[in-house]
C-alpha cells in the first residue's frame, strides 16, 4: 500500500488490481481537452517478421520494451490477442517517483501487424501498432504510436512516448543482433 510522506499508508482504487479491470471508465478531468499525437519511427533489424511477431505478441517481454515499466502481470491470454496490467514507474515533479498501472490488450495480425491498445487513468489512451515485413537480411519494422492525452500533460507523455519508442527500436536491434 503507498505512503504519504508522513510514511501513513493510504488506500486508493489503483492499488487493487480487481478494481482496474475497465480503465476506460476513468474519464479524464471535467472540462479537461484532449490532445492526440502521432510519432513513428522505422527501422530494420537482423531477425524474421515472425520471431519479431513473436517476441512482440509475448506480455511478459513488455517489460524489456518499455523503459519506464517495472512489471507484467495479471496475464490473460486469448487466441490471437492478451490483456495484461503494466505497471509504469514514471518521474513526476523533478524526483518524485510514482507507479501507475496501465491495462493493455495486445493483438496480432499473424507476422504482419502486432497492436497494443494501453488504458491508463485520467483518459490517457496509446495505441502503438508495430507493422512488419520481410526484407532482404531481415525486417523492416514500422513503429506507430498514437497517443490521446489530456492536454495539460501532452508535453511531457509525448516525451515519454519517444523515449519509450526509441528504447523499443534499440532494444529490439540489440535482442536481434544477439540471435547472430
Amino acid at each position: 500500500m503507498p505512503r504519504t510522506l508522513t510514511g501513513k499508508a493510504v488506500a486508493s482504487q489503483w492499488d487493487r488490481p480487481e478494481d482496474w479491470r475497465d480503465s476506460k471508465s476513468v474519464p479524464p478531468a471535467k472540462g479537461c481537452a484532449l490532445s492526440t499525437e502521432l510519432l513513428v519511427k522505422r527501422f530494420t533489424i537482423s531477425a524474421t517478421p515472425a520471431w519479431v511477431a513473436a517476441y512482440l505478441r509475448n506480455p511478459v517481454h513488455y517489460v524489456n520494451l518499455n523503459p519506464f515499466v517495472t512489471e507484467v502481470r495479471d496475464v490473460h491470454r486469448l487466441d490471437e490477442s492478451a490483456t495484461f496490467t503494466a505497471v509504469e514507474r514514471i518521474k513526476v515533479l523533478g524526483s518524485i517517483r510514482r507507479n501507475n498501472l496501465l491495462r493493455i490488450e495486445v493483438s496480432s495480425d499473424a507476422d504482419k501487424c502486432v497492436a497494443y491498445d494501453v488504458t491508463a487513468k485520467g483518459g490517457i489512451s496509446v495505441r502503438i501498432e508495430t507493422e512488419i515485413a520481410e526484407v532482404d537480411g531481415g525486417t523492416q519494422i514500422r513503429d506507430s504510436i498514437e497517443l490521446t492525452v489530456p492536454v495539460l500533460v501532452r508535453k511531457f507523455a509525448v516525451r515519454q512516448a519517444r523515449a519509450a519508442q526509441e528504447f523499443r527500436a534499440n532494444a529490439l536491434m540489440e535482442l536481434a543482433s544477439e540471435l547472430g
